[in-house]
C-alpha cells in the first residue's frame, strides 16, 4: 500500500502513480513497459500475472481496459490519497479477477484554499556508471528528466 505522503516523496517518469508500484514486492515491469502515452499507463507484472489480468479501480469503480492492461482513467499523482494492490485471497467484494487489483482512492475535498509547489530532476551526475562501462572506459550515458510543476485548491464558491 502507498499512501499520499510515501508518492509525494518520490520521483516518477511522467508523475504516474504505477510506476511507484515497481517498489512493492512481487511487482515487475518488463523492459520498455509502464508509462505509454499521456493519460495512458500499463500495469505491471504482479506475482508472475500477465498484465491483462490486474484489475484496475478508481474509486470503486473499474478503470481499465479488458485486454489491454492498461487504464486511461489517470488522476493527477496529487489528486490520489491511497494506492492499494491486493495479491490473493479476495473478500467477496472482489471477485471477477484472476490477477492482482490495484485499488485507488481519490483524495476528498476541502474547505481551505492550498498548494504545492515541486521540481524534481533526474540527471546522470547523480547517477553511477556501469562496470562494464568503467572497464572499457566508456563515460556514463546521458540521462537527463526534470519535472517542474505546481498545483492549488480550495473551495468553489
Amino acid at each position: 500500500m502507498l499512501n499520499d505522503k510515501q508518492m509525494s516523496y518520490l520521483s516518477t517518469p511522467g508523475r504516474d502513480f504505477m510506476n511507484l508500484l515497481k517498489l512493492l514486492p512481487g511487482v515487475t515491469y518488463p523492459d520498455g513497459y509502464g508509462a505509454q502515452t499521456l493519460g495512458t499507463s500499463g500495469a505491471p507484472i504482479i506475482h508472475g500475472v500477465r498484465s491483462d489480468y490486474v484489475a484496475i479501480n478508481l474509486d470503486g469503480v473499474v478503470a481499465n481496459n479488458r485486454g489491454l492492461g492498461t487504464t486511461e482513467n489517470m488522476l493527477n499523482l496529487d489528486a490520489i490519497a491511497e494506492v492499494k494492490v491486493l495479491l490473493g485471497n479476495y473478500q467477496a467484494e472482489y471477485g471477477k479477477n484472476a490477477g492482482a487489483i490495484i485499488n485507488v482512492s481519490s483524495k476528498s475535498g476541502t474547505m481551505e484554499f492550498h498548494g504545492t509547489a515541486y521540481w524534481y530532476k533526474r540527471h546522470e551526475m547523480f547517477n553511477a556508471n556501469g562496470f562494464f562501462n568503467n572497464r572499457a572506459g566508456v563515460a556514463k550515458p546521458r540521462y537527463r528528466y526534470t519535472t517542474l510543476g505546481y498545483n492549488a485548491g480550495g473551495p468553489v464558491y
